[in-house]
């Protein structure tokens, strides 16, 4: 039988994190990959290959790509440019803001 390490190596290579992470995944196959990554964290293994199956998932290849990494990530959406996308977002889903315009809640 296989040692959970060698088990949770195995899991991550074998998840599709395009599919479940993906325009149309359900909110119960990102779940999938959160319950995943804690697994990975708890037992500290896999860690590397799991964090780069999901910037893969998301669309950031290398390091130039830092800047879209927070938006993307929030969002699950590949074509998140930075943070005025997320506020963009916001604003299509019932909210009046746009980019640029103050958020109370950010405000001090």
């Amino acid at each position: 039988e296989a040692a959970p390490a060698e088990s949770a190596a195995g899991d991550v290579a074998a998840m599709d994190f395009g599919s479940l992470l993906g325009a149309g995944a359900a909110p119960a196959q990102h779940a999938i990959v959160v319950k995943m990554l804690e697994a990975c964290l708890r037992l500290r293994v896999s860690l590397k290959e799991s964090a780069a199956a999901v910037f893969a998932a998301v669309g950031i290849a290398n390091a130039d790509e830092y800047h879209r990494a927070w938006p993307a990530l929030l969002s699950l959406d590949q074509s998140a440019e930075g943070t005025a996308s997320l506020l963009k977002q916001a604003g299509t889903k019932g909210s009046a803001a746009e980019p640029g315009d103050d958020v109370p809640l950010l405000r001090p």
